[in-house]
């Protein structure tokens, strides 16, 4: 599970969008083989962001997490994820925060390897 967020953290830095203050959202992402979705979401900035919304979504609008590791504030460099606890054939996510973040949605392999990556825009 550690090696997971580290490296869903890793690849948030290197791909993921940026938003300095504002929403970010995910592409919706189609899980046709059953596996488990998250959404990392990294602070890059200097200083703490504070998250005033962070969601998982299903394609009906109905919201889809039963894993949430965060909390209203996000300390520099550090990241939290959401996931569903169940497969879920098509999601995304959006993030709201004030600070300097980068949002990413993944699916996840039977060992928690992230096999699919969607960086959140604005």
């Amino acid at each position: 599970m550690i090696r997971r967020g580290i490296l869903a953290g890793i690849l948030t830095l290197l791909i993921g969008g940026v938003a300095h203050a504002g929403t970010l959202t995910t592409p919706v992402v189609h899980n046709i083989n059953g596996n488990r979705v998250s959404c990392v979401l990294t602070n890059v900035g200097t200083s703490a962001s504070t998250i005033t919304s962070f969601r998982m979504f299903k394609l009906d609008g109905s919201e889809e997490v039963t894993i949430n590791s965060c909390a209203t504030t996000l300390a520099p460099h550090a990241s939290c994820t959401i996931e569903n606890g169940a497969a879920v054939a098509s999601v995304y996510c959006t993030a709201t925060a004030i600070g300097t973040i980068r949002l990413s949605l993944n699916v996840l392999d039977i060992s928690f390897n992230t096999i699919t990556f969607a960086p959140g825009t604005k």
